[in-house]
């Protein structure tokens, strides 16, 4: 099977090697002795004109309804009412019930940083953490601006 590649590979590399264009001029002849063959491909021949029978009329066919543009979800898809997020105030007075447990944990964090009137970058932030581990309430802020737990949290529509 290998040897019958190789020959095709070579037969195509000596046939693109001594190929000569049919509308180059016969004026340059390299070899005066021999005379190039000039390969030209033959015309195809073409088919009998039968006679055909004319084709049949068809039925017009029935109106087509008019297609509705399809909506990707429907309008009401994402009106679902927001869950309630509970506030700083309700993590600190949750206390477990019996043979409960509770642990709350609310993290607020911000970043921000400007030009003051000397041109030196001013950055300012931090963070607040609440927990709240069966009843034991811990509280603590890092940074030189870290956020007020206690406002509320608003949250927008998704888009």
């Amino acid at each position: 099977m290998a040897s019958v590649r190789i020959l095709i590979v070579a037969a195509v590399l000596v046939g693109c090697a001594n190929a000569k264009f049919v509308w180059e001029p016969d004026t340059n002849d390299d070899f005066p002795a021999f005379k190039p063959f000039k390969m030209q491909m033959p015309v195809p021949p073409t088919p009998p004109q039968l006679p055909f029978p004319p084709f049949p009329s068809f039925q017009n066919f029935a109106p087509f309804q008019p297609i509705r543009p399809i909506q990707p979800f429907a309008p009401n898809a994402f009106n679902f009412p927001m869950p309630h997020i509970i506030s700083a105030d309700e993590i600190k007075n949750a206390k477990p019930g019996p043979n409960g447990v509770y642990n709350g944990v609310m993290v607020s964090s911000s970043s921000n940083s400007y030009v003051d009137k000397d041109g030196k970058v001013v950055k300012k932030g931090g963070t607040s953490v609440l927990t709240n581990q069966d009843g034991k309430v811990q509280e603590w802020k890092q940074g030189n601006a870290p956020p007020d737990l206690n406002k509320p949290i608003q949250v927008g529509p998704l888009w």
